[in-house]
């Protein structure tokens, strides 16, 4: 099923940003996070929901490096966060300390 999605939003045209946010949470999920990236970054001009999408993505495939990455990109560019993107930054957090226990906050 996946892979004929991803032919079907490809025929659309893979600039669009919401096919675009699509195949980023299919990729997730399947923790495909090289063609999240990929998905991302054939994006014209990546809106605040491209950005959450592709910061949920790595925040929820265990990616953290990668998500606040993208977060630092994100707001290089001047773009603030929403409650969303928050509540992919708390789960990202999580990860974080779930995986570094002697760390203090």
């Amino acid at each position: 099923m996946g892979s004929r999605f991803t032919v079907y939003v490809r025929s659309l045209g893979e600039k669009n940003a919401f096919a675009s946010c699509s195949l980023s949470g299919m990729y997730a999920r399947c923790v495909m996070l090289n063609c999240t990236r990929k998905s991302f970054y054939q994006v014209d001009v990546p809106d605040l929901v491209s950005w959450n999408s592709v910061i949920g993505a790595f925040s929820f495939g265990c990616s953290a490096d990668e998500a606040i990455q993208f977060f630092s990109e994100m707001r290089l560019l001047g773009l603030e966060p929403d409650e969303l993107l928050f509540d992919a930054c708390f789960v990202l957090f999580v990860i974080v300390l779930s995986l570094k226990p002697t760390l203090k906050v």
